[in-house]
């Protein structure tokens, strides 16, 4: 067991043992972990496809480089991001007859999965200040279902693009601002706040300076929450718990930097996974929150994870022929009880799980929340230890199936900010033992290039080029429009 401030994380029911440990050493790219945890740190260019640094760390405050390994200021930009977001969040937190009372934040992938996470998990624990929605898909029905209820003269658009460029942001934007100046908003670029590292696109789109918030393009998008791209959490529930959720996320930085070259909660989680893909050809891993308020958590890990993990190819180039990052499934536990876990007991396939529970709610119902954890640990123990009862072979539980328990004390700011920099450093880990780079994006961005093309076969029903498949549903799509 390992305790990181207010995370207790217990692998007793894995098959952790430390030549686990000394035969991954080989497989570190930089020569050992702390190397790579260094590079990593310290702003060197580990992003090799896109030529980057990779510093999220430094966004959340833990070992704050004045540049990259490339030349691109880190402090400064920290420094002006963090005093922009600071003074608007606590303008925007005042209330008055003109105030805003809801918050509608446009992004796609990390720019939207991890402020919803903190956001949703903390309302029952903290006081909000909004009516915080969160709009992701290009659909038009998930932006009728954004807007329902709210009005257009009392809410804060916050879009968030890296690169000021994403397609389905820029759409939802357009869409934001036209039921602005609907709703009777004279000067909508006064209701929006633009989250880029493009800042002079964001101002030729029509973006108030004063209202841009500015990071780093050595920040990913999945790694992103620690940045401003957080301000929807800090919007919500005020400053002081964005400092606390970040202070939490380098408490975890720092229990992997003091362990160095020895085990660490998110190395010891990578290993393990790394093993269980190699030489157990387990090719998921479970995730179960017992805890409603982490319902988002599952479909946040998936893309952290597979978006960076899902690679073919290694740093140098060549093929890589190892086994394939585990894709991530799961759900809120109670729930999940009577849908897979039939399957992870009994089945003749099995999947390493992560458990997560809370030791303390935030709600006054004691017996509903001791059933919940009886639950939790009941799971746990039946995947490990099994059963055989009387001679029936249908109530027969193999066991010898590995779990994770990780314990949060409270569903606290801190406590979350440590989850979430576990499951990046366990993510870069991963990626290590792999020698792939897990900070580019090439499939997303392929599906992207492709989309734009199709568009306009829709809107002109003109097929030419497109393969022959792709061209009959056009040619469907379009006569039905017809």
């Amino acid at each position: 067991m390992l305790t990181v401030g207010p995370v207790l994380f217990d692998f007793t029911k894995t098959h952790w043992h430390p030549h686990m440990w000394e035969a991954a050493q080989t497989l570190w790219p930089q020569g050992s972990w702390s190397k790579a945890f260094a590079a990593l740190t310290d702003g060197e260019i580990i992003n090799v496809s896109e030529r980057r640094a990779a510093l999220h760390t430094a966004a959340r405050g833990f070992r704050i480089p004045e540049t990259a390994a490339d030349g691109q200021p880190v402090r400064s930009v920290i420094e002006e991001g963090d005093a922009r977001m600071k003074a608007l969040v606590t303008r925007m937190r005042r209330h008055g007859a003109n105030d805003f009372d809801a918050v509608l934040h446009i992004g796609m992938g990390g720019s939207a999965l991890g402020p919803a996470v903190i956001v949703e998990a903390l309302e029952a624990g903290e006081k909000r200040r909004f009516d915080a929605r969160f709009l992701s898909n290009i659909d038009g029905h998930a932006f009728a279902e954004a807007i329902a209820g709210l009005d257009p003269r009392r809410t804060l658009i916050v879009a968030v693009s890296k690169s000021w460029t994403t397609v389905e942001t820029k759409a939802n934007l357009d869409l934001a601002r036209q039921w602005l100046v609907e709703g009777g908003v004279v000067a909508p670029a006064q209701s929006i706040i633009a989250v880029t590292a493009a800042k002079d696109k964001a101002l030729a789109d029509g973006m108030l300076e004063e209202h841009i918030l500015p990071f780093g393009d050595w920040v990913g998008g999945r790694f992103s929450v620690w940045s401003p791209v957080g301000v929807t959490i800090a919007l919500q529930y005020g400053w002081d718990v964005f400092e606390a959720f970040r202070a939490g996320g380098r408490l975890m930085d720092k229990h992997v930097a003091e362990c160095g070259d020895e085990p660490s909660a998110p190395t010891i989680a990578a290993v393990l996974g790394y093993a269980y893909a190699r030489c157990g050809g387990r090719t998921t891993r479970a995730v179960f929150p017992y805890d409603e308020r982490l319902c988002a958590l599952v479909p946040y890990l998936q893309q952290l994870e597979l978006e960076s993990n899902g690679k073919g190819v290694k740093l140098d180039g060549s093929p890589y022929e190892g086994p394939a990052m585990p894709v991530i499934w799961g759900d809120v536990g109670p729930k999940a009880q009577h849908a897979v876990f039939q399957w992870l007991h009994q089945a003749t396939d099995w999947a390493p799980v992560d458990f997560i529970a809370v030791a303390r709610p935030d709600h006054g119902y004691e017996t509903s929340h001791r059933a919940l954890l009886a639950n939790c640990l009941a799971q746990a123990k039946a995947l490990m230890c099994g059963t055989e009862e009387g001679s029936d072979p249908a109530r027969h539980h193999p066991g010898n199936r590995p779990s994770t328990m990780i314990l949060l004390d409270r569903l606290t700011p801190e406590a979350l900010g440590a989850l979430l920099a576990f499951y990046e450093h366990r993510t870069f880990a991963f990626a290590c033992l792999m020698g792939i780079n897990c900070f580019d994006q090439m499939g997303v961005e392929l599906g992207k290039r492709l989309a734009g093309g199709l568009e306009t076969a829709l809107a002109t029903g003109n097929v030419a080029g497109l393969d022959p498949s792709t061209a009959n549903l056009v040619r469907r799509l379009t006569s039905l429009d017809a």
